[in-house]
């Protein structure tokens, strides 16, 4: 015989956005990471320090880059 599981409202958050978010959350600081040994590797420490930090902008979004104004000429 079969029985029901009972959800309760924190399990299922935990399986539907916790889980998922700290996964994330992962991945973007080792993406950042990654950004920031190629971009230490020409040079400049500052703007690898801007860039190893991920900016979370909301539910599995974040955005790796930099602020710095010399940011833009160094990417190009």
């Amino acid at each position: 015989m079969a029985t029901r599981m009972k959800w309760y409202a924190d399990r299922v958050r935990r399986y539907t956005h916790t889980g998922p978010q700290a996964a994330h959350r992962i991945a973007s600081v080792q993406a950042a990471g990654i950004a920031a040994q190629a971009v230490r590797s020409k040079g400049t420490g500052a703007l690898a320090r801007d860039v190893s930090r991920p900016r979370f902008v909301g539910f599995l979004r974040a955005v790796v880059g930099s602020t710095l104004p010399y940011a833009r000429i160094q990417n190009f």
